[in-house]
């Protein structure tokens, strides 16, 4: 059965991941950050998805919750921020960064997150606008311009090498990219409950079962 893993960096966010795939009928499993990469084959996913986190790559930083329903996280000194193993990337699996899981992907090929001199969040400011720049599977089906959901203290100053532009908000111009098969995504489109971003996540397993990587 084809499936998608949701590597869990830490996100209130996390379920509704799993919970937009349930509603498509779609087979995803929630593993932790960390997994290595004999138990991702064990699985053999056709896509992978990292999603969000309270951690702060800009300051290497982890943070934490006491209370996992708290909104608010706490940096834990002297714990670096959470990342994937380095070799998830040549696995030939699609991938889909949200958020925190974008900025990972950028830092992996070479650039230094910074904090955001505009951070955006919805929860107090409402959705913000994108504008999608490149055709992308990603945005099947979408219009040129849709609402998104924002949160994110840091971003991504500059476009990794070899990565296509695929759309930007006001505030934040590198909102969304790809390299062949991996994807980033600045918004939550699992966040937006009933909006139309979230098709974002239907589009990439759509894509990603679509590629041929395991002999069947």
């Amino acid at each position: 059965m084809k499936s998608i893993v949701i590597l869990d960096f830490g996100s209130l966010f996390t379920q509704k991941i799993k919970h937009a795939f349930d509603r498509w009928f779609i087979t995803s499993y929630i593993v932790p950050h960390n997994i290595s990469l004999e138990e991702i084959m064990e699985i053999k996913p056709y896509g992978i998805v990292f999603s969000g986190s309270p951690d702060m790559l800009s300051e290497n930083i982890r943070y934490g919750r006491e209370n996992p329903e708290d909104l608010k996280a706490e940096p834990i000194h002297g714990v670096p921020a959470r990342r994937p193993h380095p070799g998830i990337y040549n696995l030939e699996i699609p991938i889909l960064g949200i958020c925190y899981g974008h900025q990972l992907i950028a830092e992996h090929f070479g650039v230094k997150i910074e904090k955001s001199p505009k951070p955006e969040y919805s929860k107090d400011e409402g959705m913000y606008t994108f504008h999608v720049l490149e055709d992308s599977p990603l945005f099947e089906g979408l219009p040129g311009e849709f609402p998104v959901y924002m949160a994110h203290g840091d971003w991504v100053p500059q476009l990794p090498e070899g990565f296509t532009l695929l759309g930007k908000t006001d505030n934040t111009p590198i909102a969304a990219f790809q390299k062949g098969h991996i994807f980033g995504v600045q918004f939550h489109p699992e966040a937006d409950e009933d909006g139309i971003s979230k098709q974002v996540l239907r589009n990439f397993a759509d894509y990603a079962f679509q590629v041929k990587i395991y002999d069947e």
